[in-house]
């Protein structure tokens, strides 16, 4: 896959996926980050949540695999995540419809008051769960709150995730958000 204003975005979501840093991917790697992230905030995968968690973080694979001509046992490299993530999410329509339940699944997770919204702390912990970082989470966090009232509403973030994807503005929310591999100006 050529390389572009993307690619880095793209090696940075394998990467949260593949933490022992095998260069491939499978259905256990992904579950294992819904796992992270279910253990993060004291889920079990026997719940409701844990169960719709799985589902989620499953259906994305097999979107992806599909996207990649993988078997859905199968193993997908860095190349091909990333061609697969592009086509599937990027270029193609399955955004809303795969990525953005899954992402919501995992933002309510994060929501340990049920209120709707995250504070800094509930985020700070949501990031490191999928193998994110955030060095500034004070400074992100404020760039993703559209509206200023010190918490991110499940908008506020999804449009994050989604803006991270589709901009090349450094200054954007979603690069904002993911500074570590925002594009630089």
């Amino acid at each position: 896959m050529e390389k572009t204003p993307l690619s880095p975005k793209l090696d940075a979501a394998f990467d949260q996926i593949d933490l022992a840093r095998r260069g491939a991917i499978d259905r256990t790697a992904i579950l294992h980050q819904a796992g992270r992230v279910l253990s993060a905030f004291g889920q079990e995968t026997s719940t409701a949540r844990g169960r719709e968690t799985v589902a989620l973080y499953g259906w994305y694979w097999d979107c992806l695999s599909a996207h990649a001509g993988v078997p859905s046992d199968g193993r997908m490299t860095r190349e091909e995540f990333g061609a697969a993530f592009q086509g599937a999410f990027i270029d193609g329509e399955k955004f809303a419809a795969v990525y953005t339940p899954m992402a919501l699944a995992t933002i309510r997770l994060a929501d340990t008051d049920n209120d709707g919204y995250l504070v800094p702390a509930e985020l700070a912990r949501l990031w490191h769960a999928i193998g994110s970082s955030v060095d500034d989470i004070t400074g992100a966090f404020t760039a993703v709150d559209a509206d200023g009232d010190g918490r991110l509403s499940v908008l506020e973030v999804l449009d994050a995730i989604r803006d991270f994807y589709t901009s090349d503005d450094p200054a954007s929310p979603g690069n904002m958000l993911y500074r570590q591999v925002a594009p630089t100006a």
